[in-house]
């Protein structure tokens, strides 16, 4: 068992060098083994995060208030705000990040400041998320935790030492973090915080039922932040099929893989990251499968497939009437043609038209269901004039990059959906197929 987020000792930064340091959770007096400076470490505060005993808020009425924060997420402060790409911390952002957590932290220790302790709350995040050291990663967490006051930061960080906690195999740490937390929070943020953390120490032990009794059977059963919903619809998902149901587990996978350009992506990361805890062994390849199904029948293709077979059906015959009259007039000695010049272009276009899309609509189709996966960055999107179904599309100038090879430029035309407006822009990464044979077919996954 991986002890590194054992609740029995602390572990901080040093606040001169940053080094990771190690105390009892009593507190101590210690000497840093890197700068050698003496610092006093206080005992951890183990206090209840929730408010004072009061009248108890119906639970029918706490969950109305967490219903109507979702779709509201919190906005990262400004000065963090620079520092994101794709919503994570941009890679040359890094040293960036960390002296200015290294800067708010001296700030809050002098006492408690609103914007400051907000900024340093999202900068532990995005610093966690990108740090490799595990020493380094919980030390990051606790220092945070000591300098914020905020219930909703602080049940917030110690879910995250529990997931990890018990991520590690370490449950009794996970139950410890998680005893102080407030279980009846009605802000949406906290209670989501919470039943993450309680659905993740139910899937390390296998006990199915408590996992869906935290985050509900179905994706709406209770309100959960955005942040945490695509992982605990894999939390979910995983339940159902360890319970026997993985028809039910594959169905919400397929759903949440087909929730936006992203979502492919997003689901994949998760069960990587995740990989000790073997999620989702039966049902992911299932859903996996039917959302490339659904992917390669969706409602453009369907109306490329019909308009390429209506106008196929028109200008053939069209065609084929004009090309009959030339020839039985221009036999008959006709001086004048009045009715296949008109006939036979019209036709012309039409059959040309139409199979243009019914060639798209197919290639499309047939790359969805049997193209290379990989993963594209967008450098250039263009808006055209076309839409297909009350769709705009766009003509997306992508950087693809395939195992095995160096990345590549290619273009693609998407129709694009209202869940995605918003999402495709420069810079950005998506989920694309490409054909085995040419590589320079590629379609949005």
């Amino acid at each position: 068992m991986d002890t590194t987020y054992s609740h029995t000792i602390r572990a901080l930064l040093c606040p001169h060098c940053g080094a990771p340091l190690s105390a009892p959770a009593a507190g101590a007096q210690i000497s840093c083994r890197y700068c050698g400076v003496a610092l006093a470490i206080a005992a951890r505060d183990e206090r209840p995060l929730q408010p004072a005993p009061s009248a108890p808020l119906p639970e029918r009425e706490r969950l109305a208030r967490l219903r109507a924060q979702v779709g509201r997420p919190l906005a990262p402060p400004p000065l963090v705000a620079e520092l994101l790409h794709e919503g994570t911390l941009a890679p040359w952002k890094h040293q960036e990040a960390a002296a200015l957590w290294q800067s708010t932290r001296a700030e809050l220790a002098s006492g408690p400041r609103p914007e400051a302790a907000e900024r340093l709350f999202f900068l532990t995040i995005l610093l966690f998320s990108a740090e490799r050291d595990p020493a380094r990663k919980r030390a990051l967490i606790e220092t945070a935790l000591d300098l914020l006051t905020l219930p909703r930061h602080r049940q917030a960080l110690r879910c995250m030492l529990a997931r990890n906690a018990a991520l590690a195999g370490d449950v009794e740490a996970a139950r410890a973090w998680l005893a102080p937390c407030d279980a009846r929070s009605d802000d949406l943020a906290s209670d989501t915080e919470l039943r993450f953390a309680c659905a993740y120490l139910a899937t390390a032990e296998r006990r199915w039922d408590e996992v869906l009794a935290a985050i509900g059977e179905r994706p709406h059963d209770v309100p959960l932040g955005a942040s945490a919903a695509s992982v605990c619809a894999v939390l979910r998902a995983n339940a159902h099929e360890r319970r026997g149901a993985v028809d039910v587990a594959a169905e919400q996978l397929s759903a949440e893989l087909r929730a936006g350009l992203e979502a492919p992506r997003r689901v994949e990361a998760i069960l990587e990251a995740n990989g000790a805890l073997d999620l989702c062994p039966q049902s992911f390849p299932r859903a996996r499968a039917a959302s490339a199904q659904k992917a390669a029948a969706d409602p453009a293709q369907t109306t490329l497939l019909v308009l390429g077979g209506v106008f196929l059906a028109l200008g053939v015959p069209l065609l084929a009437v004009g090309v009959v009259m030339l020839v039985v007039l221009a036999a008959g000695g006709a001086d004048r043609i009045t009715a296949e010049p008109i006939l036979i272009p019209m036709g012309g276009v039409l059959t040309i038209v139409g199979g243009a899309y019914l060639r798209r609509a197919l290639l499309t189709r047939r790359l969805r269901l049997h193209g290379i996966a990989a993963q594209a960055e967008i450098l250039r999107v263009d808006m055209t004039r076309a839409s297909i179904d009350d769709m705009p599309v766009q003509r997306l100038r992508l950087r693809v990059t395939l195992p095995g090879r160096d990345p590549y430029e290619a273009e693609v035309k998407h129709a694009l959906r209202a869940i995605d407006l918003g999402r495709v822009a420069s810079g950005r990464s998506i989920g694309v197929r490409v054909d085995p044979k040419d590589h320079r077919r590629v379609v949005v996954a």
